[in-house]
């Protein structure tokens, strides 16, 4: 599947060279659904040639750094890293300044307020992880105002919808102790009703939609919704790991640990064939394993995934959360000892 993606993106690349100059006044939605899709299978490099050229063939157009930045968060989600924050922060502000001096083009596809809503949430989203709150709180507004403003327009046009949908949804869960007060009315269910509705006609965010509601049902304590929302984002992308993530965890908190067990061996499996690894993932992964082993009374495995969490060496940048993993799990393997000291041997 992974190579199958990279040769498509290639095909792409050498179709778009061998046109010449372009007709459209923005990249296609095949082409940017290539690229998109190519993320989402953990084929960064190529998802990231792919934008880069289309950027040089759409240079004032906010799509292709949009989807440039995009692909660098998506790593650092992905890889649970920091490593290419100026990367994202260079790309999204272009694609923010792009789309504010972008005039209207009834041809596009996709309007540019669009990309100006999208690249401000997902610039909050990375000041809300870079500890930044207020900044984070004041650009998501705007980038809804801007969202807002796209389907006022157009209200056909339901990827706009998709953001707003999650908006509403995690802004109500993260003020959900205030809902008695007239301006943090509880929208969660109203969230969720869009994210469902409109992810199925978005032309662009169906995958994040998907992504979206398998974490929010998990929130919400709704395991059985959030293995049905993740199975169907795997179902198209088999090894993606932003679908196998709450899956395995959707399993592990409804208590069903043998499929939990099952799919976070794969994601064991896919974190180590990556030459990017700090670590902190295998690390929450051999956690979970552990877990779910000592939960099945599986006491020699259960021993062995901690054993192997405690044998790893985080980088510097994670080591101060993975040091919290290794208590956990010291104190689990000691337990786990003292059940095998005391369990009785086999009958003679």
């Amino acid at each position: 599947m992974k190579n199958l993606c990279r040769d498509c993106a290639l095909g792409l690349l050498f179709i778009l060279f061998a046109a010449g100059p372009q007709l459209t006044a923005q990249p296609t939605l095949d082409e940017m659904r290539t690229g998109i899709e190519c993320s989402l299978q953990q084929e960064y490099q190529a998802a990231l040639d792919l934008f880069a050229d289309l950027h040089e063939r759409y240079p004032d157009h906010p799509a292709p750094p949009f989807f440039l930045a995009a692909v660098y968060q998506s790593m650092m989600l992905d890889f649970e890293t920091k490593r290419w924050e100026e990367q994202f922060y260079h790309w999204i502000d272009r694609a923010i300044d792009l789309a504010e001096n972008s005039p209207p083009d009834p041809d596009d596809e996709i309007p540019a307020d669009f990309f100006l809503g999208a690249a401000l949430s997902y610039k909050s989203y990375q000041l809300a992880r870079d500890k930044k709150p207020l900044a984070a709180i004041k650009l998501g507004l705007t980038s809804i105002r801007h969202l807002k403003n796209t389907t006022s327009r157009d209200s056909t046009f339901c990827d706009p919808l998709v953001g707003i949908g999650s908006y509403l949804y995690w802004r109500s869960r993260l003020t959900r102790m205030f809902n008695w007060l007239p301006f943090f009315a509880d929208e969660r269910e109203k969230g969720i009703e869009m994210l469902k509705e409109k992810g199925r006609c978005s032309l662009l965010t169906r995958h994040f939609a998907l992504s979206n509601l398998a974490w929010i049902y998990i929130e919400e304590e709704r395991y059985a919704e959030a293995v049905e929302a993740a199975e169907q984002g795997l179902a198209l992308f088999p090894q993606s790991r932003f679908f196998l993530w709450p899956l395995a965890e959707a399993h592990f908190r409804a208590g069903d640990h043998r499929s939990s067990l099952l799919y976070f061996v794969r994601l064991l499996n896919s974190i180590r064939q990556e030459p990017i690894n700090n670590r902190y993932n295998e690390i929450v992964v051999q956690w979970k394993i552990a877990n779910s082993c000592a939960e099945l009374e599986m006491i020699p495995q259960a021993i062995s995934a901690c054993e192997q969490l405690l044998a790893l060496e985080p980088d510097p940048e994670v080591a101060d959360r993975a040091e919290q993993m290794f208590r956990k799990a010291d104190k689990l393997l000691q337990q786990l000892r003292q059940e095998m000291a005391v369990s009785p041997g086999p009958a003679p």
